[in-house]
């Protein structure tokens, strides 16, 4: 997957999953947070398991740094 096509993708999800995360800060809640978006990076992502890896730890930076 190309650098603008997985940009395109993340500015799609992350507000979907920031909202998520602001509705509930229950630890249980931010697990399935977790679990969304590696399953969404898991449909979109095409690349080897590593690469996938690497976006989906930029991904939880973006959603869990502050």
């Amino acid at each position: 997957m190309k650098s603008k096509e997985m940009r395109k993708m993340i500015n799609k999800y992350v507000p979907m999953m920031l909202a998520l995360s602001e509705m509930d800060n229950d630890n249980s809640d931010i697990n399935r947070i977790e679990i969304r978006a590696a399953l969404i990076l898991d449909q979109i992502v095409s690349d080897t398991e590593k690469t996938a890896k690497k976006k989906f730890d930029k991904l939880y930076h973006e959603l869990f740094t502050y």
